[in-house]
């Protein structure tokens, strides 16, 4: 079985790399993130997600760095 991470924040940039790069490597040209997400959602409603996961992003680092102080 695989290590588990330690945080439960750490895996995501690992696996957001992952799937990026597996397109890559399949030859797809695909369009940016936001741009697709706009499409689906509309402009107000993505500003809005961004937003609140760079908020949920930040409150992540801040209790990472709590515990490791």
């Amino acid at each position: 079985m695989p290590d588990q991470p330690s945080s439960p924040n750490r895996g995501t940039p690992h696996l957001l790399w992952d799937c990026e790069n597996l397109g890559n490597l399949l030859g797809r040209e695909r369009r940016p993130a936001r741009v697709r997400i706009e499409a689906e959602l509309g402009p107000e409603l993505t500003e809005v997600l961004l937003v609140s996961l760079a908020s949920l992003r930040q409150d992540a680092a801040a209790d990472d760095e709590s515990d490791a102080a």
